[in-house]
């Protein structure tokens, strides 16, 4: 039977991850202290949760998603809040749940890329600076793919992972 502390704190995981999502969709931003949350929550599940959590892989979890998230941020194929908030989702994951919370992540975020690359007409921008060899002005500005929204649907697989193995 899972224990009502926990389904709490389970339950405010997603529930931040939710309002990061929202804000990164809204406004790009991610804030500091949604990231901060869910990363204080974490040792409150880890001695509330009703079956063992290896508390030892998420900090190695947390560890390896923080080292790849600051190269591609270094690269500027991510911006910092995604890099704070998959760090964090990645300290509840642990190694077990990594890879298929980052296949989420990877599967979420591509498909949303490829939506907005037609929306912003790139396939007809790159007809016609290759095909046709015209002159195209770069599109020029910020990322147009809020990613958070993609590492929080892989943090609520994580969240609902948990809550179900508490059962």
């Amino acid at each position: 039977m899972i224990n009502l502390v926990d389904a709490v704190i389970l339950l405010s995981f997603a529930t931040l991850l939710a309002m990061a999502a929202l804000n990164d969709f809204r406004s790009f931003i991610i804030p500091n202290r949604l990231c901060l949350a869910i990363v204080v929550l974490y040792p409150a599940h880890v001695m509330a949760s009703g079956v063992s959590v290896d508390w030892v892989s998420g900090l190695v979890s947390g560890g390896i998603v923080f080292g790849i998230g600051v190269a591609m941020f270094g690269f500027g194929m991510i911006g910092g809040g995604d890099v704070k908030l998959i760090t964090a989702a990645g300290l509840w994951a642990g190694l077990e749940m990594l890879p298929m919370m980052l296949l989420l992540v990877v599967i979420v975020g591509g498909t949303y890329s490829v939506f907005e690359a037609i929306r912003l007409k790139y396939p007809e921008r790159l007809l016609r600076r290759f095909v046709r060899r015209e002159q195209v002005q770069p599109v020029i500005g910020k990322s147009v793919v809020p990613y958070g929204v993609a590492i929080s649907t892989g943090g609520l697989y994580v969240a609902l992972t948990q809550f179900i193995a508490n059962f």
